[in-house]
């Protein structure tokens, strides 16, 4: 994690993700979490697990939005990458 940025930057690159100002405003009473703050939470739950680990993967939120738009073929690669069959 790269701490809090302004609205301009990307939000993830590969193996960290950035949280910005507007992320972390999501973070007050009645608002609802976005996509980078979820990213977030599950790379720092699984921060201690072994990266080489089968145990457990965590795929970024998009990989779900992804299935379910464009089918398991659409994020078969994303699978397959790291050994992992979930078909």
């Amino acid at each position: 994690v790269t701490g809090v940025r302004d609205s301009t930057e990307s939000k993830s690159r590969g193996h960290y993700v950035t949280i910005r100002v507007m992320d972390y405003e999501r973070l007050d009473p009645e608002k609802y979490l976005n996509d980078s703050l979820i990213d977030f939470w599950m790379q720092w739950i699984s921060r201690h697990e072994p990266k080489n680990s089968t145990r457990f993967h965590f795929f970024t939120s998009h990989f779900f939005t992804k299935l379910m738009k464009d089918g398991y073929q659409a994020v078969q690669s994303w699978t397959a990458k790291r050994g992992i069959n979930i078909f």
